[in-house]
């Protein structure tokens, strides 16, 4: 079997995937009746929600496209597009299509998806874990990711709200390791009146959490890189 045929197989499996059929009375009248919001779920499920994916589909196949492009001919495996890792890696990122909208998200499935034919990644056993696991990664996720490797210092601060959960998510992953970090004590001298106490209220001052990117972390960012040579 081509790696045209597996392609074909692929998107037709994926496309009756995104179908609906319309026969069903009592659902269709049922989404129609919704308040508010029926017009538009009934646009998406009977023929709009069709129209983006392969919208979707287009914009990350042209950008899949222009990574190949840019590859140098003697580091891109040819003989991988006819394996049935590059055909498990091809599903999965027609599975994102549909349940993301995030451009540079889109991108970043295109570029690792060229990429896993890339000599550089010929020994990287996670290339179906990295996808899997940006599938499960919101926008912000991925930049607060990318923020951390240039990040100067000790690392980012447990924060709390959303900065925290986002934080967490990334830890969950492996992407994001935990560092906890005790205030330096302070420089007192101990013939003053109340040093004794400063010292007693350092040391009883819990160690503040810190995060940072972890190595797996940077080889998954890697992985998504388009500058990856």
């Amino acid at each position: 079997m081509t790696f045209t045929d597996r392609v074909t197989i692929a998107l037709e499996v994926w496309s009756d995937g995104t179908k609906m059929e319309g026969g069903n009375e009592a659902f269709n009248a049922l989404i129609a009746s919704t308040p508010y919001a029926g017009g538009a779920i009934g646009s998406i499920l009977l023929g709009r929600a069709q129209r983006q994916m392969r919208e979707r589909a287009a914009d990350v196949f042209e950008a899949f496209k222009e990574r190949i492009e840019q590859m140098e001919k003697g580091k891109l495996d040819i003989n991988f597009f006819e394996g049935d890792e590059f055909l498990t890696l091809f599903t999965l990122t027609l599975e994102q299509i549909q349940t993301t909208h995030d451009k540079a998200k889109l991108k970043m499935l295109a570029t690792g998806l060229a990429n896993s034919a890339n000599s550089k990644f010929a020994l990287e056993a996670r290339k179906e874990l990295f996808l899997r696991i940006i599938r499960d990664l919101a926008p912000q996720d991925v930049e607060t990711l990318k923020g951390m490797v240039i990040a100067i210092g000790p690392g980012i601060p447990a924060l709390s709200g959303d900065h925290l959960v986002t934080l967490q998510r990334l830890t969950a992953h492996g992407l994001v390791s935990e560092d906890l970090q005790a205030e330096k004590l302070p420089t007192v001298n101990m013939a003053q009146p109340g040093s004794q106490h400063i010292l007693k209220n350092a040391f009883e001052r819990a160690p503040s959490k810190y995060y940072l990117i972890s190595d797996f972390g940077r080889d998954f960012l890697r992985f998504f890189e388009a500058e990856t040579s």
